[in-house]
């Protein structure tokens, strides 16, 4: 990550969280998506996205956490 780039500091992820991190990474919040099992399924059966070991549940948390400040703010984004 740099200086020079304006990125998004909610959840930066260090390397050592997850195999798949090999060098400090940032979650891009503004292009995620809600998908349906049926859509996510397809697309990893048709190579659009890949697989990768899971996040370990303490990395998870912070990824999420990051995201949501309650569960309150969850279900009204998934309302609106």
């Amino acid at each position: 990550m740099s200086d020079l780039i304006d990125y998004d500091k909610t959840c930066i992820l260090k390397i050592g969280e997850h195999p798949f991190i090999k060098h400090e990474s940032y979650i891009l919040y503004r292009k995620s998506a809600i998908l349906g099992v049926t859509s996510i399924s397809r697309s990893i059966d048709d190579g659009s996205f890949s697989t990768h070991q899971p996040f370990n549940d303490v990395t998870f948390g912070k990824c999420y956490s990051d995201t949501y400040d309650s569960i309150d703010d969850l279900m009204s984004f998934l309302e609106s």
